[in-house]
């Protein structure tokens, strides 16, 4: 049996809750997957159980052939409910001993970091797999990059996760400057945006406008760049339709930057714990992720009732593996929230995978995510 049929294997598992407690996750999780990256589960001293630091233990430590710990995985029952203090023992257990890697995984959740990077401990998680999100292939590709045994004594592992770390660092770098230049660019009226908008809109319409129509249209985004700007106070998302709503809905429910601040929709949304949201300048006031879907799914029915009673048959609310996340029969569902008349909403979803679900109804109604964000403790 190769890794990716262990895998198969595992989701199943998790999927019928097989894996309740830390031990079990260790157990038929953990070991079962470094078992098939060729690790040697029955030498303790290459993979080491209860691993001590000195100044506290860590479940694994996977070792070189000179018996130097090069990977710490720590194992925890659900990683969501988990708060900042189980990454940052792990890291300074890491830093202790000098380790390349580290991983928290729940099971179905995996958290690779690299201790020795630069940033905060979530900077240094480079990646994280959800098993249950991801095919099978994608999952082993990943397992395997990171973890097999034979790359990893050879350090190609290292190479590779920094390589990926890199990536996710300039991907970063990159989101934050986008927006300093498209302000610059329409600020100096820059020449060649004024063209390709001319030209651009003369090949939808065949008309091709003035640049007086285009440079008035240029003001309005400096205009709305200004209310961004003036908005970070409060570190609110704005959206050109909603920038007064917006402002007045934060003055009526006094959300500002005491209550934590607000959330963009490109944050992670694991291990935290919200209490609104604001979706096109209306707030809503929750007390879990899924209260969030499922406030968010009834603003939507409110938008078009016909585009909700027609999930059931979208393929984009279909996995892979044929899960349904919306039906007209609550027996389809594993568990199952009647969010208009007819329709029901599958209710047992991380909060990533409702992240997911709710970028894609955000795109089905043509709603931008600028105009949502999220406010948690």
């Amino acid at each position: 049996m190769d890794l990716k049929e262990h895998i198969h294997e595992i989701k199943i598992g998790i999927k019928l809750e097989r894996f309740p407690n830390e031990e079990a996750v260790k157990q038929g999780i953990i070991i079962r997957i470094l078992t098939a990256l060729s690790w040697n589960c029955w030498d303790t001293k290459i993979v080491c159980p209860e691993y001590s630091t000195g100044s506290g233990r860590v479940d694994y430590a996977l070792c070189d052939t000179f018996e130097k710990p090069i990977v710490f995985i720590e194992a925890k029952k659900d990683l969501e409910k988990q708060n900042d203090n189980s990454v940052r023992q792990l890291m300074e257990y890491c830093f202790e001993i000098g380790v390349r890697m580290a991983i928290l995984t729940d099971g179905k959740e995996w958290r690779f970091y690299l201790p020795k990077e630069e940033g905060s401990y979530k900077d240094r998680n480079f990646f994280t797999l959800y098993l249950l999100e991801r095919d099978d292939d994608e999952c082993s590709f990943r397992l395997s990059r990171y973890l097999d045994y034979q790359k990893t004594i050879s350090k190609e592992t290292d190479t590779k996760a920094k390589e990926d770390f890199k990536n996710k660092s300039n991907k970063k770098t990159v989101e934050q400057i986008l927006p300093q230049a498209w302000k610059r660019l329409v600020e100096d009226r820059d020449e060649d945006l004024i063209n390709l908008l001319a030209e651009s809109v003369s090949m939808v319409c065949g008309l091709k406008p003035d640049n007086d129509v285009i440079i008035s249209f240029l003001e309005e985004k400096i205009l709305i760049a200004n209310e961004n700007d003036l908005q970070k106070t409060v570190n609110r998302p704005i959206n050109k339709t909603t920038v007064k709503s917006t402002i007045e809905t934060t003055n009526q429910e006094q959300i500002n930057a005491g209550d934590a601040g607000a959330h963009s929709f490109d944050e992670d949304f694991t291990g935290k714990s919200p209490f609104a949201f604001v979706l096109q300048g209306q707030r809503f006031n929750v007390k879990s992720w899924q209260d969030i879907y499922t406030q968010f799914i009834e603003h939507l029915n409110n938008i078009d009732n016909n585009k909700i009673e027609n999930l059931p048959n979208n393929p984009d609310f279909i996995s892979n593996r044929n899960r349904k996340f919306f039906s007209d029969k609550d027996s389809d569902l594993k568990v199952a929230k009647k969010v208009t008349n007819t329709i029901y909403a599958e209710a047992n979803l991380s909060a990533n995978l409702i992240k997911a679900n709710i970028a894609n109804l955000l795109k089905l109604f043509g709603i931008d995510t600028e105009e949502i964000c999220f406010y948690w403790n």
